[in-house]
């Protein structure tokens, strides 16, 4: 980012994120070192970003580089308990391939009953290899209710993923609903979602760690 972030401005630092959140990163990094001012209403826009990307594709947003003043401003405003920031780029591409971001698998649903067994095998094996044996009942009689959902109510093509957080194995179901219409690329639309408690920290990720570097002028 460059110059000045305000009310005026904040819409382009958000269209450029979700647009980088199409591409399904594990992790987004924002570099602020070149923001020379700051509406601290501005500032918000982290958060609502932050809540997008959390809810699709499941990325983690990482701030780096900015100046003292700005970084004492997202401390005050309390935005990073939601986007963690690092001192500079390099810091931040460790702290996104330490696997602090969710650990996630996502995938096309198919129609049908393979669509609803097929959703069921990757909740199972997903928990399985996370040591979450006691959660896979549950956590695969949620994501059938919600392919069903989708199924039923929702509009081809369906995607499902599955999410491990600090606290939370989180199953949800997206679809591309007539009440889609309109929304900005990137943004969470159509989409069911659920949390079950995870009785331990995250575990090693399923995925290789990507992460994507955003720049707004």
């Amino acid at each position: 980012m460059r110059g000045r972030l305000d009310p005026l401005t904040a819409p382009v630092l958000r269209q450029t994120v979700l647009k980088a959140l199409t591409a399904e990163p594990e992790a987004v990094l924002i570099d602020l070192a070149g923001v020379t001012d700051v509406d601290p209403v501005a500032l918000t826009v982290f958060l609502s970003l932050a809540r997008a990307a959390a809810a699709w594709p499941g990325a983690q947003l990482i701030h780096h580089s900015a100046a003292p003043a700005l970084a004492r401003e997202l401390e005050e405003l309390a935005i990073g308990r939601h986007v963690p920031l690092a001192a500079d780029r390099v810091a931040a591409e460790a702290l996104a391939a330490g696997g602090s971001g969710p650990v996630q698998v996502c995938w096309d649903v198919l129609g049908g009953v393979d669509g609803l067994a097929g959703a069921r095998d990757v909740v199972r094996t997903f928990c399985l290899r996370h040591g979450l044996q006691a959660l896979s009942g549950n956590a695969e009689l949620v994501i059938t209710e919600l392919v069903v959902n989708g199924l039923v109510h929702g509009a081809a093509p369906i995607t499902a993923w599955v999410s491990l957080r600090r606290r939370y194995l989180h199953p949800a179901v997206r679809d591309r609903s007539a009440g889609d219409d309109g929304v900005p690329a990137g943004e969470t639309s159509g989409a069911a979602v659920a949390l079950l408690g995870v009785a331990r920290p995250a575990v090693v990720g399923l995925l290789t760690h990507r992460a994507t570097s955003v720049a707004c002028r």
